[in-house]
C-alpha cells in the first residue's frame, strides 16, 4: 500500500511539473526575450522612465513590439526595446552613447526581425535600409528631454515606401500637413531608406530639419511650391505596393523659398537665480524638453509656431501674449513684445538681476532680433 501511495504522489509530481513546463511553454515558447518575456534576448525592455533614469522618452502608436538603435543597426549600436502601443517609454540613460547634445537617426526594427537577424551581423545591418521607421532626434547631456519622440500608428503593413535623398538636408516625413505626424526619416545622402506602410491613402509632406547642438536647437523648415502652399505628394498603398519618394524634387530649383512657420525665441539668464518660461498657466519647453534656464548666462531656445491658416499656410508673423520669465513658481516678470514677431527670425531676450531682492530689482528685455533668417542656416 504505502508503495502504490509512493508511486501516486511521483507521477502527481511529474504531472504537475509537466503542466508547469507545458504553460511557460505557451508563455515564452521560443524562450526568446520580448517584453512579455524579458531576460533572455540581449534586449533590455525596462521602462526607464519609471524610475526617472532615461536618455531619452519614446511614444509608441504601432502595433508592433521594436527595438531601438542609433545611427545604425549594429549590435553596438543597440537602445533597448519598446514595447507595442506604450505610451511612455524610456530609454537607458548609457554614457557610451549618450553622452554629449547631438542629433542622430533614431532606427526602429520589430522585434521579429531582431531575433531573426541578430546572430548574423551582415543579415543585421541590412535593416539599416529597411528598419520599421527612423526618426530624427537629438539629446541634451544637461537637459531632461522629457520630449517624446512618436512611432506612428500608421507604420507596419506590408507595403513599402522607398526615400531616396542625396541632397544636404536630412528630411522628415509628415502625414496631411508640413505639422502633422512623422511617418519616417531619411538622413541626407541617403538612398533606399523604406517604411512599411499600411494600406490607405496618405498626403505626405517632407520637412527638413538641422540640430544646432551648442544652442541646443532643432530647425524645422518646409519647402513651397510657386503657388504658396508647402510641397507635398499624395500616395495610396494597397496589397504590398512599393513607391518612392525623392527628396530631390523638393529642393533646388524645385521649390519657390523655405519657411520655418515660426520664430525662435532665445532666452538669455543673466539673472543670479535659475528661471522658467510660461505662456499663461503654461510651463514652456524646448525643443529637447528642457524648461529650468539655469543662471550665469545660460540661454535656452523656445518655438514660436505661427498661426494656421488654411491648406498648410501659416501666418508671416505672431504677437506674444501672456509670456512670462519666472523664478520659484511665484516671482514673474513679463515678457513685453511690443511688435509681432516675425517668423523665419531668431529673438533674443535677456533676463538680468537677482531675483531674492525682489522683481523691481530683475529686468527682462523685449526681444531683439537677429539679423539674419533661420532658413538662411539650411
Amino acid at each position: 500500500m504505502r508503495a502504490r501511495k509512493l508511486f501516486t504522489i511521483a507521477a502527481l509530481l511529474a504531472a504537475s511539473l509537466a503542466m508547469g513546463t507545458g504553460l511557460a511553454g505557451r508563455d515564452n515558447p521560443d524562450g526568446k526575450e520580448d517584453e512579455d518575456n524579458p531576460g533572455s534576448g540581449g534586449v533590455d525592455w525596462t521602462n526607464y522612465q519609471t524610475g526617472g533614469s532615461y536618455a531619452i522618452r519614446i511614444k509608441n502608436e504601432a502595433n508592433r513590439g521594436l527595438v531601438a538603435f542609433k545611427d545604425s543597426v549594429s549590435a553596438a549600436n543597440l537602445l533597448g526595446g519598446v514595447p507595442k502601443n506604450k505610451g511612455d517609454w524610456g530609454l537607458k540613460k548609457d554614457t557610451t552613447h549618450f553622452n554629449q547634445n547631438a542629433d542622430f537617426s533614431l532606427i526602429f526594427i520589430t522585434k521579429e526581425d531582431y531575433e531573426a537577424k541578430k546572430d548574423n551581423p551582415n543579415l543585421l545591418a541590412e535593416m539599416n535600409q529597411k528598419p520599421f521607421t527612423r526618426i530624427f532626434a537629438a539629446y541634451n547631456a544637461s537637459g531632461a528631454n522629457e520630449v517624446p519622440w512618436i512611432v506612428s500608428g500608421k507604420l507596419g503593413g506590408n507595403n513599402k515606401l522607398v526615400i531616396n535623398n542625396l541632397t544636404s538636408y536630412n528630411m522628415e516625413l509628415r502625414q496631411d500637413s508640413p505639422r502633422g505626424t512623422t511617418l519616417g526619416y531619411a538622413p541626407y545622402q541617403a538612398n533606399n531608406t523604406t517604411l512599411n506602410m499600411n494600406d490607405g491613402s496618405f498626403y505626405i509632406f517632407p520637412v527638413f530639419k538641422k540640430y544646432n547642438a551648442l544652442r541646443d536647437e532643432i530647425i524645422t523648415i518646409y519647402p513651397y511650391a510657386g503657388d504658396g502652399l508647402p510641397m507635398g505628394d499624395e500616395f495610396s498603398f494597397v496589397n504590398g505596393q512599393e513607391l518612392t519618394i525623392n527628396a530631390a524634387k523638393y529642393t533646388g530649383a524645385n521649390k519657390s523659398g523655405f519657411s520655418s512657420g515660426a520664430a525662435l525665441l532665445v532666452i538669455k539668464n543673466a539673472s543670479e537665480q535659475g528661471i522658467t518660461v510660461m505662456e499663461g498657466i503654461y510651463v514652456k519647453k524646448t525643443e529637447t524638453g528642457i524648461s529650468t534656464i539655469n543662471s550665469g548666462g545660460e540661454e535656452r531656445t523656445f518655438t514660436i509656431l505661427m498661426d494656421s491658416l488654411s491648406e498648410g499656410r501659416y501666418e508671416s508673423s505672431k504677437q506674444l501674449s501672456g509670456w512670462k520669465i519666472v523664478n520659484l513658481g511665484t516671482r514673474e516678470k513679463a515678457i513685453a513684445a511690443a511688435t509681432p514677431l516675425d517668423a523665419d527670425y531668431r529673438y533674443t531676450v535677456t533676463v538680468d538681476g537677482d531675483w531674492n531682492d525682489g522683481v523691481d530689482h530683475v529686468t527682462v528685455s523685449t526681444p531683439v532680433k537677429g539679423n539674419g533668417k533661420i532658413t538662411d542656416e539650411f
